[in-house]
């Protein structure tokens, strides 16, 4: 790890200096995300990082496990570039507060905090969490949040995000103070992909610019809790904004555009599509619910069979509702828009757990699995007798007994069926 900066990034230096510490660290991160790590000039650094120092880890940084920080303790594996953070608590007034290289995996234990704490007097840029590829999970929560700026404030950015697990919260601080159109982000991305867990993006407030919560080039998003939220802002205010293409299959998805005095405000605009095909989607924007073309339609069209819920006011009162047929659109005289598709299938426990390595034979006379509680579980195969062939699974475990598999061919498929409503259909096929 490298703690880069010092007391002298405070607030107290000059605007120019503190404007070359930012850009030094912005070519530092730049420089490792891009070239082997063993060009990068910085060294590793024992000390804590405290107020005014970026902390860095590069891919030529050494293996570091269960080091007290911070209240709590970090990892940092080298060979796969996973920082593991268990209750950690990381604050410091410099522009950026944590970087870390291409290819990065966060994994959250306990509650965790990365925080610049920033005033934006001295430099143009503030940013929580900078790098390349990045890719965060865990059973914990990651807490970031960027300082305030001259012009840009960044709570995570990256090239691309993939989050699977945990919960993520990320707050940009205000943007544009110097009245240079500038943008507020809460997380800014190449593409990101959200398959699980609890995310929340709030963009702060830009007094001369823009403000998104969740600002990339596409999003994908397949399940977990996605809120993303724009802040008051002098030009856009939206709460997903692409330059590409919003696809949601799945999860809980609410985008909230709020007030924009010279722009527009959308709950999700999107350059070239906006594409819903399962999950609950709910966009509010003070102008309208959805824009497309970089916000110059505002014209969405509910694909056939999903419900949806519009309304003129963004608080979503006396709504009209109903069930597509393919024709229906939200218009640019909705500013509230709820569109539900169907719940997105959970994955069933299935695994056999006697016979040792599943290993069925002629003479074998139970068979048990490990399922979903509540699951229909049955077991079939040509020529199988049984006392019981299917059965609800009342705990975790499940026996089939009293199995006659003596007239069963060898080579015959015995197949292990778990189903349960909301869940995909699993089968285990096990050769005699």
């Amino acid at each position: 790890m490298v703690f880069f900066g010092g007391k002298n990034m405070g607030k107290n230096i000059t605007k120019a200096k503190a404007k070359k510490s930012f850009a030094l660290i912005l070519v530092a991160v730049m420089v490792f995300t891009f070239i082997p790590m063993g060009a990068f000039p910085l060294t590793a650094s024992a000390a804590t990082p405290g107020a005014g120092k970026t902390w860095i880890f590069t891919e030529s940084s050494p293996d570091e496990k269960d080091v007290k920080y911070g209240g709590g303790t970090y990892t940092w594996v080298k060979s796969s570039k996973t920082l593991t953070l268990n209750n950690v608590n990381h604050s410091t007034n410099a522009p950026i507060a944590l970087a870390v290289p291409t290819g990065t995996t966060i994994v959250s234990k306990g509650k965790n905090f990365i925080k610049s704490t920033f005033k934006g007097e001295n430099a143009n840029d503030s940013c929580g969490i900078y790098g390349g590829d990045l890719t965060i999970k865990g059973t914990g929560s990651l807490t970031v949040n960027s300082g305030n700026a001259q012009q840009f404030s960044y709570g995570l950015s990256v090239a691309n995000l993939t989050i699977s697990a945990g919960t993520v919260t990320v707050t940009s601080g205000t943007g544009g103070l110097s009245g240079m159109r500038g943008i507020s982000f809460g997380i800014r991305a190449g593409k990101v992909k959200i398959s699980g867990g609890k995310v929340t993006a709030t963009s702060g407030v830009n007094k001369a610019g823009s403000s998104y919560g969740l600002s990339v080039g596409n999003v994908e998003i397949s399940g977990g809790t996605v809120i993303a939220k724009g802040g008051n802002a002098v030009l856009m205010s939206d709460g997903i904004y692409t330059m590409g293409s919003v696809v949601i299959t799945g999860g809980t998805v609410t985008a909230t555009g709020t007030k924009s005095t010279e722009s527009t405000s959308y709950g999700i605009a999107a350059k070239t599509d906006i594409k819903i095909s399962g999950g609950i989607v709910t966009a509010k924007g003070d102008n309208s619910a959805f824009g497309t073309d970089l916000n110059k339609s505002r014209e969405f069209i509910v694909p056939k069979g999903l419900k949806y819920t519009v309304s003129a006011n963004i608080a979503g009162t006396s709504p009209v509702a109903g069930k597509s047929d393919g024709t229906f659109k939200v218009t640019a005289s909705h500013k509230y828009a709820k569109i539900e598709g169907s719940a997105a299938l959970k994955t069933l426990t299935l695994t056999v757990t006697s016979p040792k390595n599943s290993k069925i034979t002629k003479r074998t006379k139970t068979v048990t699995v490990k399922v979903t509680k509540g699951a229909k579980v049955s077991i079939s195969a040509t020529g199988l007798k049984a006392k019981v062939k299917s059965a609800t699974a009342a705990s975790t475990k499940y026996t089939f007994k009293g199995l006659d598999l003596s007239k069963v061919k060898k080579g015959t498929v015995v197949k292990i069926t778990a189903k349960k409503s909301g869940y995909k259909t699993k089968t285990i096929k096990i050769k005699i």
